[in-house]
């Protein structure tokens, strides 16, 4: 996990606001102790949205599962946030973040958050989730915010009310603000956003590095 620890640490020197120095981020870096991270979701959700939702919000198994991963030596969760389960309940959001990450420290669990993602289907709705494919990876994983259309006051208010609420939180360590930005055919058409994202986790008092991982496919 280091190895990625070093990756957080480039790529805030280069993008946060006020720019970390070289030694804050050596510093930043030789505080962490040394783990194994998986990306994590319940096994009773099939994308993001569902394990946000507040029906579908499975506390049990979220904790069975997580009890499994600090069994098998995981310490590292990177995790993917939806913007439709959050303007649909945004209190009630932020309260099941509190709860996932109270559950993920009590088994030793340190979380990474995503917040915007470029990977696979790009149309959805609130509400029941179509059914998993079998044999078909990520047959329902969401975009966010894919090719459904919101305000940048909305996308702003998401970023901003999150990192204003678990921002200052020891429990998460690294922000994983755009994951694979130009996937699934997006090309540089997701970078306009990426930069207000950026620009909007800037203006607030963080403790984490922020982070965007970027897709170099061909498309």
């Amino acid at each position: 996990m280091k190895n990625l620890c070093v990756l957080a640490i480039l790529v805030a020197v280069v993008t946060s606001t006020p720019l970390w120095s070289t030694d804050k981020a050596w510093q930043w870096y030789n505080n962490q102790t040394w783990g194994a991270g998986v990306n994590f979701i319940p096994s009773t959700a099939d994308n993001e949205l569902e394990m946000w939702q507040p029906d579908t919000f499975d506390i049990k198994t979220i904790e069975r599962e997580l009890t499994f991963a600090q069994l098998t030596g995981f310490s590292l969760l990177r995790v993917f946030l939806h913007i439709r389960a959050y303007l649909d309940d945004p209190s009630g959001f932020l309260d099941r973040m509190f709860t996932f990450l109270t559950i993920a420290a009590k088994h030793g669990h340190r979380t990474v958050f995503v917040l915007f993602d470029d990977c696979w289907r790009e149309t959805y709705q609130s509400g029941k989730q179509p059914e998993p494919i079998p044999g078909v990876h990520n047959s329902q994983w969401l975009q966010c915010p894919g090719t459904v259309k919101y305000t940048d006051a909305e996308f702003k208010s998401y970023t901003q009310e999150i990192l204003k609420t678990v921002g200052t939180d020891s429990r998460v360590i690294v922000w994983d603000l755009y994951n694979e930005v130009g996937n699934s055919g997006h090309a540089n058409n997701s970078y306009p956003l990426m930069k207000k994202v950026f620009d909007w986790a800037r203006e607030i008092d963080i403790i984490q590095p922020i982070t965007s991982g970027h897709w170099n496919g061909a498309t």
